[in-house]
């Protein structure tokens, strides 16, 4: 007979959650592209978890029952409430509220084939869907701070794509998509978790500016060093603790910003850089800086706040650099 209630009971719990949730499915999905993956999740933690409660009580019941201090009735009607609470709570306590806001793109434009600008940011997105590819005609995308962790692969048809905007959400890789958007010329990819870089982002050739501050990045690949039109780059915040033995073909760049890394020596081909006109290398582990720092002849502005520059140093640099604006930590 112990069995048999463990049983019954699970039985019901998983039926009970199964209903739940599909109904659940229905009524905060409806009309959007989203992937099964995602409701087959919410189905089965709920589900799951219901089933559990009722392994539980069944346990209650028999002890209690029999004891004649709980009634059927009453473990029937404990079982129930346990499990619509925690049917509505699973979405909060497993972070499953990602599902509840596919955008359907046709909910939002009129005339898709015409648009030419999306923005989304700081809409609780978490999905983007594949309708995406209808926006033939995109050239400037803006999802920074919508909780996204991956692009539909439909967003290499946008091939009149020139900006992209991510900031701010949960990527933990570099996503592929993003390599097959050859024409972009700026990428914002800050305040997101990656830790590398893939080899092949020197496809992205029509780059001009490059943003991936305050993700997890410890070094950058040679490959790097191929993206030759790039002119601002912003790698702040991250975990870096050297450069690209070839970052001075990046001839163009005229604003590079390293700060708060783990960098403690510069290439000498950084001396390469002729075009540049700022450089913050603040908050890294810097005590010298080239011997021939002057080279860089069009550098307006050098930032060395918080390095562990010798006071000699600093008098060095400040000497080789007369009509540079020097900022540097004092003691």
């Amino acid at each position: 007979m112990f069995k048999n209630e463990i049983l019954k009971y699970t039985i019901v719990g998983i039926i009970f959650g199964l209903i739940i949730s599909m109904i659940s499915v229905y009524f905060i999905l409806p009309g959007n592209d989203v992937p099964f993956a995602y409701s087959y999740r919410i189905m089965m933690i709920i589900a799951g978890g219901n089933s559990i409660v009722c392994i539980l009580l069944s346990f209650i019941y028999l002890k209690w029952y029999h004891l004649g201090k709980l009634g059927k009735v009453q473990v029937i009607g404990i079982m129930i409430l346990c499990m619509s609470l925690y049917t509505f709570a699973a979405p909060y306590l497993f972070d499953l509220n990602e599902v509840e806001t596919a955008i359907d793109i046709e909910d939002l434009i009129a005339d898709p084939s015409n648009q030419t600008v999306l923005d989304l940011k700081n809409q609780d997105l978490f999905l983007l869907t594949s309708q995406i590819k209808k926006l033939k005609d995109l050239q400037e995308l803006y999802l920074d701070n919508t909780k996204i962790s991956k692009l539909p692969n439909e967003i290499n048809q946008l091939n009149n794509l020139r900006i992209v905007s991510l900031n701010g959400n949960k990527f933990v890789e570099f996503p592929q998509e993003i390599l097959t958007l050859r024409n972009i010329t700026t990428l914002e990819f800050g305040w997101n978790k990656f830790y590398t870089l893939p080899d092949n982002i020197s496809t992205l050739k029509s780059l001009q500016s490059l943003a991936l501050n305050n993700n997890k990045l410890d070094s950058l690949p040679e490959a790097f060093t191929k993206l030759k039109r790039l002119q601002y780059l912003n790698i702040s915040s991250n975990n870096l603790w050297k450069l690209p033995t070839a970052i001075g073909d990046l001839k163009h760049l005229r604003e590079l910003d390293l700060s708060s890394n783990n960098i403690s020596e510069l290439p000498e081909s950084i001396l390469k850089l002729k075009s540049l006109n700022r450089l913050d290398l603040s908050n890294n582990n810097l005590v010298s800086l080239p011997k021939e720092i002057q080279e860089l002849r069009n550098l307006h502005e050098l930032w060395l706040v918080g390095d562990p520059l010798p006071e000699e140093e600093i008098e060095r640099i400040t000497d080789l650099l007369p009509d540079c604006y020097i900022g540097f930590s004092t003691n």
